[in-house]
């Protein structure tokens, strides 16, 4: 391989100086990956590399021995290691161990086994720099050096553009890769001669024939020509550093490294021979030195070093079962341009070309195991497996306040672990809980399909508004039928928030003069806070009980009469009958009782009715009493609105009663809650039924029913019996609900970065009003201290307006090689709001 390249206009040269340039390339973890472009000719696949073994010295050739489904690895520095890939664990005793000529380009360089296994054969050169080819006989997993006869050996000038790959054809033959001798542009060129092994790729039988330890197969291109090897099987080659059989086809594919501007993909079809790719007339589809000859050869492609290439890095074409996506596709990299290539052809026409997104730092060479999946090895010490990676789909729960009519969205959240290389697609569909269609919400279904790149998505579900009070209702959205990923979370709750107050049932008081004879109605009023909603209903039930008045020869006693209101009513009389007599007495009184609610509260329970005597005046007729009643109002969310308190005279009075009236703060606080307000109330002759009117403040912040007084005092022409009565100011916003996000972050290698979670509210914060969470840290795979710093009971404040506060929780790096970690940030003791989502994952991506 070459590993000197043009940068900054001047030439580097040397393995160490290679590191230290790669030193400052920015190293991405096995393992990682990103999202393809659309799919063509290489499938709906979404890829990875999983770690199979680290801590090898400058691992530069991968190679398989049939039958056996480890790996042998060759390193620069002359050891070829067997790596356990069931259990990812290099071997602790070398296959072989060569003293060579290393390092910067030389060294070993290339292995490939018989088609038995039985042979191990080795490329690397000597401390001159000659190249030798040598054989080994195999006993179980060592070579034994006594065996070791050496096949060929190529003189190399220069100390770059060695070639070193090795590779057992089809046909059973050793196949090998000789660069052009080295120095920049091939001084003595050697690419196009064809009496130089330099520059081409050989073919030899390596059972020894006619004095060589080789024999030359008949068929060879150059066979019995003058003034040529006939060991040559193509030429014009730079420096082949990896080529290929398709395992499939026979088809060979040549990574050749490039001079100034391109790097080159040569492709020939199986049984193709002596082919000249041009070197050092030409270098990719561009003169060099000169014109294409007549027998020359374009490549499939030539990577520009305008894009970042600068030694190009072949592969294999991937014929393993794990990824049907990438079936036929030829793989290959670069060791400046840290990104894996795929690449598909027909005919020798390039049908698809893309970036695989996996970002790989310092590769050297690609291997291929017998079950045909695809490794990759760095200078760095690693070997990992190319591996495929399935997305997967969750659906996240949502709330929603219903409204008073028509139909609100809720919009339901459906995401992607990751982003996937096609269209993904599911189908959605909502199902009955305590909420249930057509009432509360419509059945809906449909599919939700995610582009490719794309990780969110929604659904959206008519959510029908009403005026019923009643508990939070919740409903499902589940998916089915998924394409393209994998199901994590196939349900979600749809919390369906009520933002109605209760209706209030309050009974009037009544009055009647009671006649000589027969009856006259008592007539009460049974009301309520506001008319009945459609598709509900209001019951209560009222009975008469006795005051002074006695049933029977009063009036005619009422027992457990239930009335109900309709859609729209909010008002029902109720009629008792008053008997009259002739007896000289006392204004007498009696109760009607509300008890028993259905669909609404009992605001006023109790109405008194009043039965006039009209048979003279007794001798002492006490003073009536004066009351006021309790009071319920529903707040609104601006401005304000009139509460009306009942007053109440025990019977009617020959003469104007008045009394003083004034509000007193409770729970509820003027100004904040209602206005402060006092006057006078007063009643008519005859007027039993007066009201006194308070201002209460409308705000859109979620609280429990507050409370404040009214009192009379100083009444005129009457006594006081219920001097003080509540109002009960009922909150009619939905609580504010908070929910945190997931994070992510990669570690680093040292110092620390920010995994950031996002906290969020249902709507902001409304004036007035504060809303609180305190957060903490525990620990799920990561620990706390050494993978994360811990945050324990913090308290997050958002202030009015505010919707969203973003949380850091540092992330240590380090250089440690394992596993992605997690640890979660918790929610807890909310002021001012409720929980929607307590706990957020923070996940750690390790890039070691």
């Amino acid at each position: 391989m070459e590993w000197s390249r043009r940068a900054r206009g001047r030439r580097r040269t040397g393995f160490c100086t290679l590191l230290a340039v790669l030193a400052g390339l920015t190293s991405v973890p096995l393992g990682g990956s990103a999202a393809l472009a659309a799919p063509l000719g290489l499938g709906n696949i979404q890829l990875a590399l999983a770690p199979v073994a680290s801590g090898l010295t400058s691992p530069v050739a991968l190679a398989r021995r049939p039958g056996d489904p480890r790996l042998y690895v060759a390193q620069q520095t002359g050891a070829i290691r067997l790596i356990e890939t069931a259990i990812g664990t290099v071997a602790p005793t070398p296959v072989l161990s060569l003293t060579v000529g290393c390092c910067g380009e030389r060294g070993l360089l290339g292995l490939a086994f018989t088609a038995d296994g039985s042979k191990l054969y080795v490329d690397y050169t000597d401390s001159s720099g000659t190249i030798h080819i040598v054989e080994y006989a195999m006993a179980a997993d060592t070579a034994i050096t006594a065996t070791a006869r050496e096949l060929l050996a190529i003189p190399h000038p220069l100390g770059n553009h060695n070639g070193g790959q090795l590779a057992m054809g089809p046909d059973n033959d050793l196949y090998i890769g000789v660069g052009d001798g080295g120095g920049s542009g091939d001084p003595n060129n050697n690419g196009q001669n064809l009496n130089t092994l330099l520059g081409k790729i050989l073919r030899i039988d390596p059972a020894p024939s006619g004095g060589l330890e080789y024999t030359i197969p008949p068929d060879n291109p150059f066979v019995g020509q003058p003034n040529t090897r006939a060991e040559i099987w193509m030429y014009g080659l730079r420096n082949p550093w990896k080529f290929t059989f398709d395992r499939d086809t026979g088809d060979l594919w040549i990574g050749d490294v490039g001079q100034n501007l391109y790097e080159e993909v040569d492709y020939a079809p199986a049984g193709q021979q002596g082919t000249n790719w041009g070197w050092s007339l030409r270098e990719g589809f561009s003169a060099f030195k000169g014109a294409q000859p007549p027998d020359g050869k374009d490549p499939l492609v030539a990577p520009s070093h305008a894009e970042g290439y600068c030694a190009l890095i072949g592969g294999y074409v991937y014929r393993g079962q794990e990824i049907p996506g990438l079936n036929g596709a030829y793989l290959f990299g670069d060791l400046c341009r840290t990104r894996l290539i795929g690449l598909a052809q027909d005919g020798g026409a390039v049908t698809d070309q893309r970036d695989l997104g996996i970002d790989l730092s310092q590769l050297s060479t690609f291997g291929e195991g017998n079950d045909g999946e695809l490794y990759v090895a760095t200078l760095s010490g690693t070997v990992a497996k190319l591996i495929a990676v399935t997305p997967s789909v969750s659906v996240g729960d949502a709330t929603i306040v219903e409204g008073d009519a028509g139909t609100a969205m809720a919009s339901v959240p459906v995401s992607m672990s990751t982003p996937a290389t096609a269209p993904v697609t599911a189908q959605w569909s909502t199902a009955n809980g305590t909420a249930r269609a057509p009432g509360d919400f419509t059945a809906s279904s449909g599919t939700v399909t995610f582009a490719p790149g794309e990780t969110s998505q929604s659904v959206l579900v008519p959510v029908a508004g009403d005026e019923v009070d009643e508990p939070v209702e919740k409903f499902s959205v589940r998916l089915s039928g998924l394409s393209g990923a994998t199901m994590a979370d196939s349900s979600a709750i749809v919390n369906v928030l009520d933002d109605d107050a209760p209706i209030s049932v309050s009974v009037s008081d009544a009055v009647a003069v009671e006649g000589n004879s027969g009856s006259v109605p008592a007539s009460f009023t049974v009301q309520l806070s506001r008319p009945v909603p459609a598709g509900t209903s209001v019951s209560v039930t009222v009975s008469t009980s006795g005051g002074t008045a006695t049933a029977g020869s009063d009036y005619s006693a009422a027992a457990s009469t239930v009335i109900t209101f309709a859609v729209g009513e909010q008002t029902k009389p109720v009629s008792v009958s008053v008997i009259g007599d002739t007896a000289i007495e006392k204004n007498e009184i009696f109760k009607l009782s509300a008890k028993s609610p259905v669909g609404a509260v009992i605001a006023d329970g109790m109405g008194t009715a009043t039965i006039v005597n009209d048979d003279g005046t007794p001798s002492a007729v006490p003073k009536p009493s004066v009351s006021v009643s309790d009071a319920t109002i529903v707040e609104g969310d601006v401005g304000s609105a009139l509460v009306s308190v009942p007053v109440s005279l025990s019977s009617p009075a020959a003469a104007p009663v008045t009394a003083q009236w004034s509000t007193a703060n409770g729970t509820a606080k003027a100004p904040g809650d209602f206005t402060a307000s006092s006057g006078t109330v007063t009643f008519a002759p005859g007027e039993t039924s007066q009201s006194v009117l308070v201002p209460v403040a409308g705000d859109e912040v979620s609280e429990v029913v507050e409370k404040f007084t009214i009192k009379l005092s100083a009444p005129s022409g009457a006594s006081l019996a219920d001097s003080r009565a509540s109002v009960n100011v009922q909150d009619n916003d939905a609580p504010i609900s908070v929910r945190i996000s997931e994070s992510a972050a990669g570690e680093g290698d040292s110092g620390s970065v920010r995994a950031s979670f996002t906290v969020s509210l249902s709507r902001p914060v409304p004036v007035g009003a504060t809303v609180s969470v305190t957060l903490s840290t525990s620990g799920g795979t990561a620990t706390a201290a050494s993978d994360y710093t811990a945050v324990t009971s913090t308290v997050l404040t958002f202030a009015a307006g505010q919707q969203t506060r973003s949380v850091p929780v540092n992330v240590r790096g380090d250089t440690a090689v394992e596993n992605n970690e997690t640890f979660k940030l918790n929610l807890k003791s909310p002021a001012g709001a409720v929980f929607a989502d307590m706990t957020g994952t923070g996940s750690i991506i390790d890039d070691d």
